[in-house]
């Protein structure tokens, strides 16, 4: 099995112990390696889409958000994400680009905005 280096010195740090008392003072941390993402929905124009969107991550559909909406997630981990947007009514357009390519960076709050423009819906032709 391959640890992440950072892995292997926690490792080597906690299992090097001389089995004696530890000495006093503040517990040091290690530095995060974890950010947060907010992603953020709203429209514009007549015709709101009426099911709101499925909200994709890295190709995986991960729950569903209304047309005016924001979901906030703590403690991701760093790295690149494809988010997007499915289910869009087909009178309605993402402006921005669907999907958007982000990277979460340590400590930081990154924010995704997807506005729609929603057209009136076309009525059914009999």
């Amino acid at each position: 099995m391959h640890l992440p280096a950072t892995r292997v010195w926690l490792a080597l740090i906690v299992g090097c112990g001389d089995g004696g008392t530890a000495p006093a003072g503040p517990p040091t941390s290690l530095p995060s390696r974890l950010g947060d993402l907010e992603i953020i929905t709203t429209g514009s124009g007549p015709g709101a889409d009426p099911d709101g969107y499925d909200l994709i991550v890295n190709g995986v559909v991960q729950g569903t958000m209304d047309p005016e909406d924001t979901l906030r997630i703590v403690s991701v981990p760093t790295a690149d994400y494809l988010i997007g947007l499915s289910g869009v009514a087909p009178h309605c357009k993402v402006g921005g680009g669907n999907p958007r390519g982000i990277r979460v960076e340590p400590g930081v709050s990154t924010r995704v905005i997807f506005v729609t423009k929603c057209d009136p819906p076309e009525a059914p032709t009999s």
